[in-house]
């Protein structure tokens, strides 16, 4: 949680409360006073802060990108996204985009960059924190299998990722953003 009396470019907090408390999914509510002085209504807001991710946009030896197709309970429905998840404490970033990449779609790469864009932040009206760090493997190839029996490897072009897969609604934007953006 923030505090009362923080200032920042968009405004004062004059009110941080815990509204539920969760330790995946604590609430805050929060109440703003911007720089013209006029009092925001009551946000909920996610706290994610502190807590940080690591996005695996993986590309075969073809330029065809490594996506995983699951099961995601918040949308009850399946999406294909870029390997994603949290970077575990003692792990660095890349540790995780690699390791993400492994149990998510059974893939691994030799070379890894890091994304030129520092980090890249979901929810952004709705959530304080979760810095989502890029990684590009290049030349992925299949190692094994995905972790959990209910992903699938999706393997795709940026054409069809463009055409086919993002207007059906089912690539998190979060997702769209790490495979869209120039390396």
């Amino acid at each position: 949680m923030r505090h009362e009396g923080e200032k920042t470019p968009v405004g004062t907090i004059v009110l941080e409360r815990l509204a539920f408390d969760h330790k995946f999914f604590p609430v805050v509510e929060r109440v703003v006073k911007t720089p013209e002085g006029t009092k925001r209504e009551p946000q909920l807001l996610w706290d994610r802060r502190g807590k940080r991710f690591a996005i695996a946009v993986a590309i075969d030896a073809h330029g065809d990108y490594i996506l995983v197709e699951e099961p995601k309970y918040g949308q009850m429905i399946r999406m294909v996204s870029a390997p994603t998840g949290a970077i575990r404490a003692g792990e660095s970033p890349l540790e995780a985009a690699k390791r993400e990449l492994l149990e998510e779609t059974g893939y691994v790469a030799a070379h890894w960059e890091e994304s030129r864009y520092h980090s890249l932040v979901d929810f952004a009206d709705k959530c304080d924190g979760g810095e989502h760090c890029i990684y590009y493997a290049v030349d992925a190839v299949r190692q094994g299998e995905p972790k959990y029996s209910d992903q699938k490897v999706i393997i795709a072009s940026k054409d069809k990722l463009i055409r086919h897969l993002i207007p059906t609604g089912i690539v998190p934007a979060i997702s769209i953003a790490a495979l869209l953006l120039p390396r």
